[in-house]
């Protein structure tokens, strides 16, 4: 469970700093 909500904080990270 925390794994998943690692990537998933990543995921939304990497989307931020794309933007």
């Amino acid at each position: 469970m925390e794994m998943f909500l690692t990537f998933h904080f990543e995921c939304l990270n990497c989307i931020t700093n794309f933007r």
